[in-house]
């Protein structure tokens, strides 16, 4: 089937075709379904705009194999994704496989020993990481309600801020390492976070060495926070304190 137009909140999906198709394998509860979906251009806010939307799902017994392409207008920024989704018999394991990810014209490379298993309220990423030319993001760790020692940690290492660059109005620049750790999403989250970014611009205006720390306290229920920019080799900021989120009026604790 086709749809000229299609409108989701504030997302406009424009030349829209719908292709499904399924049977039930004789004699047995197995299904085999196939299922496509491709969009001419999708447009999701005033700066962001993408095209050549294609989205195909393979469905055979406990097991689905997933492509998903688009590319970004107005940067080289380009996604053909390959992906395998299993039913097991106590949960369901994606795996994303060998991949083509272009981002502002440079390739990425995604981990080939990645997986997320999800078992329930618990929810394991093994080496879900993407890496170029020594940078990489990476989610690793594990989520879960029962085990509150399990946590999931998110790492960045020499990323370009020139990567986020396609998503906002502004123009950053700097490089940033850091990372963030969390800890029972589901009753008495612990949340860490630390950060640097060298040479930090905004519309080419050098702000200067960027560097913060922020960890969930549950004893104070407060986030205790410290922050400091450094420019041209003297510290103009540094900040340390709380932020009370409970705290409506005077959420902010902060000395200077």
């Amino acid at each position: 089937s086709s749809i000229p137009q299609l409108t989701w909140k504030k997302a406009v999906f424009t030349d829209n075709e719908f292709d499904f198709n399924g049977s039930k394998l004789q004699d047995t509860t197995s299904v085999l379904a196939m299922m496509l979906i491709s969009s001419a251009r999708q447009q999701f806010s005033e700066k962001i705009a993408t095209r050549k939307l294609v989205l195909e799902g393979i469905w055979n017994r406990d097991h689905i194999d997933i492509g998903l392409d688009f590319d970004q207008e107005g940067f080289d920024n380009s996604f053909r994704i390959k992906s395998e989704l299993d039913f097991l018999e106590d949960g369901t394991m994606l795996k994303i496989m060998p991949s083509r990810i272009r981002l502002l014209g440079k390739p990425w490379t995604i981990n080939p020993e990645n997986r997320i298993t999800i078992r329930g309220t618990e929810i394991d990423f093994q080496q879900l990481e993407l890496t170029n030319d020594g940078r990489s993001m990476i989610i690793e760790g594990r989520l879960s309600e029962k085990d509150y020692g399990a946590e999931l940690r998110v790492g960045l290492k020499d990323l370009t801020l020139d990567l986020i660059n396609s998503l906002i109005s502004e123009q950053l620049d700097g490089k940033l390492n850091g990372e963030v750790r969390i800890r029972d999403p589901y009753g008495n989250t612990s949340f860490q976070n630390n950060f640097r970014i060298e040479g930090f611009s905004v519309n080419g205006f050098l702000v200067g060495n960027l560097e913060g720390t922020n960890n969930w306290d549950p004893e104070q229920d407060a986030f205790v926070i410290s922050f400091l920019v450094e420019r041209m080799q003297s510290r103009t900021i540094d900040l340390n304190g709380l932020y009370v989120p409970d705290d409506v009026e005077n959420p902010l604790r902060l000395t200077a």
